[in-house]
């Protein structure tokens, strides 16, 4: 017996105007408000990996664009690549990262500590050029911070870390290691 999909329809049973015969492979969910919200099949292909792959966030950095599409893209050294949208990862951090801060003036970052323990370093004033006045606030597990959009901050290590980080892009700023 072949398996005829149902498309998704909404609390009254109408289709919505959008919907095709390719929307039934995502059903609506309940957002957090408790609305009932569509999500819009889109090909595989276009997106970079398979809708239902399972991946690991420990390895790997998903960009959420703006326009909604998403990408799954393996973890390299250095910061992530930058995209409009949010660039979300879940590093496993054993040493400071090799700057002496960074910056996203495109939107607030919101920090999440797994395990381990890091400070993170807000600065007053900060610019490319110069440190400004720094206030540090340690995280300890099951802790999180939004670092507000324009304000300078790094990262500490304190000990072996595991760290979800939703950032901000396309844009950015990085102050490097003096030599």
């Amino acid at each position: 017996m072949r398996h005829v999909p149902k498309l998704a329809v909404d609390l009254e049973g109408n289709i919505p105007a959008k919907a095709t015969t390719r929307d039934h492979l995502l059903p609506p969910v309940y957002s957090f408000d408790g609305f009932r919200r569509y999500h819009t099949r889109v090909d595989a292909d276009d997106l970079g990996t398979d809708m239902t792959e399972v991946f690991d966030l420990s390895q790997s950095i998903a960009h959420l664009r703006r326009d909604g599409t998403f990408q799954i893209e393996p973890g390299r050294p250095g910061p992530p690549k930058r995209v409009d949208g949010y660039s979300v990862g879940a590093p496993s951090m054993t040493a400071n990262a090799p700057h002496q801060g960074e910056m996203h003036p495109d939107g607030d970052e919101l920090l999440f500590l797994v395990s381990g323990r890091i400070d993170v370093v807000l600065e007053t004033d900060g610019q490319q050029d110069a440190v400004g006045q720094e206030q540090t606030l340690e995280l300890l597990p099951g802790n999180a911070i939004v670092v507000p959009k324009g304000v300078w901050h790094r990262v500490l290590i304190r000990e072996p870390s595991q760290l979800v980080h939703i950032t901000p892009g396309p844009g950015g700023g990085v102050r490097l290691l003096e030599r």
